[in-house]
């Protein structure tokens, strides 16, 4: 995200789960950055220090820091590695008032995008929708989107 952004990535969410200590909120201030878009805030990733990649997510600073969070934004979304490789977002999904699953098209397999759709109905995750990236639709269809459309539209008149 920092890089979509043009925004440093010095300090970020690996930062503030591994601080030692209840989180506050002038650090967490402090890592919050404006976007150039009004309204749109982030907080990046942070410089990940291995040593701590096990206990990021297992951290009880998660459910703190998005308590804390909730306090000043009505939407945060959190980008997380996919679901079936690693327990990353399972994990933050237990924190979170629900999932947006995101498939890539031509890479997701039906498979793959049915089984991360039952572990998440399983631990009683709910799932808002889907986002379907990199799906380009075959020829040029707006013309003929519009074109059904209108159609439709007179007949049923």
């Amino acid at each position: 995200m920092h890089d979509i952004f043009n925004l440093p990535n010095e300090k970020g969410f690996h930062d503030l789960i591994a601080s030692e200590g209840a989180l506050s909120q002038t650090v967490l201030q402090s890592t919050i950055q404006q976007t150039s878009i009004p309204g749109l805030s982030i907080i990046s990733a942070g410089i990940l220090n291995a040593e701590n990649i096990n206990r990021i997510f297992h951290s009880p600073q998660v459910p703190e820091l998005l308590e804390m969070l909730r306090q000043d934004y009505d939407t945060i979304l959190i980008d997380t590695p996919p679901l079936l490789l690693f327990s990353d977002a399972r994990l933050i999904s237990f924190v979170s008032d629900g999932v947006v699953m995101v498939l890539r098209s031509g890479i997701t397999d039906r498979e793959s995008a049915v089984a991360a759709r039952t572990r998440l109905a399983e631990d009683g995750i709910r799932i808002f929708g889907i986002i379907l990236n990199d799906w380009t639709p075959p020829g040029d269809n707006r013309y003929h989107y519009g074109y059904q459309y209108s159609n439709q539209k007179q007949k049923r008149s």
